[in-house]
C-alpha cells in the first residue's frame, strides 16, 4: 500500500499520520453483518470504543402499522 510514493513505514517517518493504525479490526462475523469487534481488536489502540448498536436501524414506529 503507497501513500503518495511511500511506503506505511516511510509516510509515518515523514511525520504523517503518526497516531494511525492500519490492521485488520477483528470484527466477530462481517460476512454475516456482524460489525461488533472481538476482544483484542486492535481499534482499541486508537482509542475506538465499542457503542450499542442494537437500537440502530429501521424499526417499526410506535403507532404506525407499517
Amino acid at each position: 500500500m503507497l501513500f503518495g510514493d511511500k511506503g506505511w513505514a516511510e509516510w509515518q517517518a515523514a511525520g504523517k499520520d503518526l497516531h494511525s493504525l492500519i490492521a485488520y479490526p477483528l470484527f466477530v462475523d462481517p460476512e454475516q453483518g456482524d460489525f461488533r469487534l472481538r476482544p483484542g481488536s486492535p481499534a482499541a489502540q486508537i482509542g475506538f470504543e465499542p457503542w450499542d448498536i442494537s437500537d440502530v436501524g429501521p424499526r417499526p414506529f410506535p403507532g404506525n402499522p407499517k
